[in-house]
């Protein structure tokens, strides 16, 4: 299974809102620390240990000394539906999370998959999934690629 390239994904429970406090210590999705140089409302410039200043939306930073991510919000996957989407194209792609560590596909073909809660990765051990880069975002679902990132393109969402 081929799964399109990563794009941005929505905002982490601990990211950011509204205007980038100027002067602040904050850090992106790849862990680079820089200083908050000026704002606009909607992001900012940070000045990174290279010398380089660009430009971030404020949901892409947290601030230093602060998970990106609530912690309680991915201690757990929470079972259930997922319907996935690249962008707002559904992709008649989904798979249904068991908390017993089994799922099922959009075919119903099965497979294991595990979680470690600590860099929010699940393995997909069997399966259809077997060989997939994922990662909990908690309330934003599970991100999906073929390859290791931290920006998904592919977000499954829950079904409510």
């Amino acid at each position: 299974m081929l799964l399109p390239a990563a794009l941005p994904m929505a905002a982490s429970a601990q990211a950011l809102s509204g205007a980038c406090p100027v002067g602040a210590q904050v850090a992106d999705e790849q862990g680079q620390v820089g200083t908050v140089q000026d704002t606009d409302g909607v992001g900012c410039h940070v000045k990174l240990a290279d010398g380089t200043a660009p430009y971030y939306l404020s949901w892409m930073l947290h601030l230093v000394g602060t998970p990106a991510t609530d912690p309680a919000e991915v201690a757990n996957v929470a079972p259930g539906h997922y319907f996935c989407w690249a962008g707002s194209i559904y992709l008649n792609l989904s798979i249904t999370i068991a908390a017993d560590g089994t799922y099922t596909d959009i075919e119903g073909a099965s497979g294991t998959w595990s979680y470690d809660p600590k860099t929010q990765r699940i393995t997909f051990g069997s399966g259809s999934f077997a060989g997939q880069f994922a990662k909990y975002l908690g309330k934003e679902g599970i991100g999906l690629s073929d390859k290791p990132t931290d920006v998904f393109q592919t977000l499954c969402d829950i079904e409510n």
